[in-house]
């Protein structure tokens, strides 16, 4: 199956005002943060975004525009064809608010955030608001949620999900030592909070936790998994809970196969979806180069298999031996029991985006063609990025998304850095410059766009786009990013149709821009 591009021609209008020399072109690019007006520079950071089912999109980050950071919010009703007027403030407090988290049900959006607001040496604490009216009003008082009232202690980290009624939020504290993860759950949408739960099995403050990510399916069922170094170097732990966070069972380390601690396993990321949880990472049990591994669970995480599995088609009699090539950062979401992984390798030198998907702890087979037409990969492994050469121009920070039957993976793609709009050389000095490019299969992963696409469109390799967030809506693809175009850190929306493109600038407009 071959699914062909359209590209979407950008209307011809005005000058948007988010840079000199645009001329009589504007970007299909929208920048919603509203700050840095005038002479003041103000750079976002952290930006996270929630499409809900009723096609909302709602995001929020951290910005300074106040004099410290605050958690900034906005939202568009109509698939991001306008927004807000002004971003609306959700912290509330004097301190500053950093690392946002969001989630959302129809017109109802969750915020938790990082906050010093309760403590006298910027010791941070977890707080968390929420609003029922899409976002246009919120707690007059944000909910502490850590047990910390008077911030002695740092809790770091927040990740959160909503499932029904039920909200649960994750993070690190220091309270016992050395930092554990604990985690608070509400089952009526954030009108009240738990006490705090300390998730892990082993003696508090024993060893040092971090990177905590969670799940949960609306009906009780939440499992967390983290990094923990309880036996040296860390590894990948995660325990489950039956009764929406009141208790955790026994935790369950899920990188088996080497001796605990022998080697470091990092950034787990989860999934979880009709029982089935999947929790992928990157180790180097094979040496330096990474490698990515993953483990599934069928009974919603009380049982895990025993040992991790590779997810890269790199066994012994591979050109890709384990620990040969660098595959780092996997990130996973599913479709019914069915768990799609994507990440970035650097197999053939630069690093490209690769795909495979599971069922049942095991690889499908891809079908129909790949680029020029090859036979399918029998492993279902899959290279995305099929514009430039593999290895030409790194493919980094892989996001993805799954809704039904359509999955789309984005990335921050480098092949166009370096490039000079001028003509005047061949190559200039990299800068880090980047598009934002995406990939898509809308028959659950068993084919995919034998293309890849721009979700961005402005001058080719003369800004960089990083931070992405990606979400599915209908037949559409919508992202948001942190963008270095006029020269400090902005918030940017971009939307396609699956299979559309964003172009780049005229050239005119980009050498203007460049001298």
């Amino acid at each position: 199956m071959r699914i062909k591009a359209i590209l979407v021609a950008l209307a011809v209008v005005g000058c948007n005002g988010d840079g000199p020399g645009v001329g009589e072109w504007e970007s299909s690019d929208v920048r919603i943060d509203g700050a840095g007006a005038g002479d003041q520079v103000v750079d976002s950071a952290a930006p996270q975004m929630c499409k809900s089912q009723n096609g909302n999109i709602y995001t929020v980050w951290h910005d300074d525009r106040e004099g410290t950071n605050d958690i900034w919010f906005q939202s568009s009703g109509n698939g991001g064809t306008s927004w807000l007027t002004r971003p609306i403030q959700v912290n509330k407090g004097q301190g500053k608010a950093t690392n946002p988290q969001i989630a959302c049900l129809g017109n109802i959006v969750y915020v938790a955030w990082e906050d010093t607001s309760d403590g006298e040496l910027d010791s941070k604490s977890i707080f968390f608001s929420r609003s029922e009216s899409a976002g246009t009003t919120w707690l007059d008082e944000p909910i502490r949620v850590d047990a910390d009232p008077d911030g002695k202690y740092m809790s770091i980290d927040p990740k959160m999900v909503a499932a029904g009624d039920e909200i649960h939020i994750v993070w690190a504290d220091v309270v016992n030592g050395a930092y554990d993860i604990y985690a608070a759950s509400s089952t009526t949408r954030g009108a009240s909070f738990s006490a705090p739960v300390r998730v892990e099995s082993d003696t508090p403050g024993g060893a040092y936790s971090s990177n905590p990510r969670l799940a949960a399916d609306g009906s009780g069922g939440v499992v967390v998994t983290w990094e923990d170094s309880r036996s040296g170097k860390t590894d990948i732990y995660a325990a489950a809970s039956s009764d929406s966070g009141a208790t955790f069972g026994a935790d369950a380390r899920l990188d088996g196969g080497d001796e605990p601690g022998d080697s470091d396993s990092f950034e787990p990321q989860i999934a979880l979806s009709g029982g089935h949880a999947y929790v992928v990472w990157h180790d180097r049990r094979n040496g330096d180069d990474r490698d990515v591994m993953m483990n599934w669970s069928a009974d919603g995480g009380a049982t895990w298999a025993a040992e991790a599995i590779a997810v890269e088609s790199n066994d012994s009699a591979s050109p890709n031996p384990p620990g040969s090539n660098d595959g780092a950062y996997p990130v996973v979401a599913m479709n019914g029991t069915v768990a799609h992984i994507a990440w970035q390798d650097n197999r053939n030198v630069g690093y490209d985006v690769f795909y495979r998907s599971y069922q049942d702890g095991s690889a499908r087979a891809l079908e129909g063609e790949r680029a020029e037409g090859e036979p399918a990969d029998p492993t279902g492994e899959l290279r995305l990025d099929l514009d430039d050469f593999a290895g030409y121009g790194n493919s980094i920070n892989v996001q993805i998304d799954a809704v039904e039957d359509r999955v789309v993976v984005a990335w921050e793609d480098r092949r166009n850095d370096g490039y000079d709009p001028t003509g005047e050389q061949d190559q200039v000095e990299p800068q880090g410059f980047n598009e934002v490019v995406y990939n898509f299969s809308e028959d659950g992963g068993l084919t995919w766009a034998q293309e890849d696409f721009r979700i961005d469109s402005y001058c080719r390799g003369q800004k960089y786009a990083r931070d992405i967030q990606v979400a599915l809506s209908n037949r559409t693809v919508v992202a948001t990013w942190r963008d270095g175009r006029r020269g400090n850190d902005d918030l940017f929306f971009g939307s396609q149709r699956l299979g559309s493109s964003g172009i780049f600038a005229p050239e005119d407009v980009c050498t203007a821009e460049a001298e």
